[in-house]
């Protein structure tokens, strides 16, 4: 999650996708289990949707003061679904955000995009196809007199990896490809917002 305090708002990603399981013994203790593994998603296994309505991931921002949903936004989007007519759906995320003090709000997700939210509204002021997978914490700093953020990116041929079907990603699912980080540089628009 990531704050602004001169809104008094709280940034933090939500993911909405069921998942299904029980505890089995194993040797003196219990763990999860299902019949795919530890973790079974209620999804289309094969197109790798969630079976229930979106949207599936959100960036919301709550008012500290409150503690009230002062805005929700969904997280990324399945293209699949966008063709069909299917707007706002979301999707898995497990990274982060940051929020600067001009009032930007940067996230990134699994449909590979890197998002740019107005911190007061939840509008997308921006957004770039990157290579892989967003699931990092973006970062922000100044060098030079000129601010940037930079957003890691990869699955690492970890777990996530094994999610994204073969035949739509081939280079993420080999380990280590596609790991990287990518800068982008702020405009002096958005540094004085």
């Amino acid at each position: 999650m990531s704050i602004d305090p001169s809104l008094g708002l709280l940034f933090v990603n939500v993911m909405h996708v069921g998942q299904w399981g029980h505890m089995e013994k194993r040797g003196s203790g219990y763990g999860r289990a299902s019949a795919y593994g530890t973790y079974a998603r209620f999804w289309d296994r094969d197109a790798r949707i969630p079976c229930q309505n979106p949207p599936f991931g959100e960036l919301i921002a709550v008012d500290l003061a409150s503690g009230d949903i002062a805005w929700r936004s969904p997280l990324g989007r399945i293209e699949a679904l966008e063709a069909i007519g299917v707007r706002d759906t979301g999707t898995v995320n497990l990274g982060g955000s940051i929020a600067t003090a001009g009032g930007v709000v940067f996230g990134g997700d699994w449909d590979r995009h890197m998002y740019a939210y107005d911190a007061t509204t939840g509008k997308i002021l921006w957004e770039t196809r990157l290579p892989t997978s967003a699931q990092g914490f973006p970062i922000t700093y100044i060098a030079k007199g000129k601010q940037y953020v930079a957003m890691p990116t990869g699955l690492g041929g970890g777990s996530w990896s094994t999610l994204i079907p073969f035949e739509l990603a081939p280079e993420i699912r080999r380990p280590n490809s596609g790991n990287g980080i990518f800068v982008f540089a702020l405009n002096n628009a958005e540094q004085k917002r």
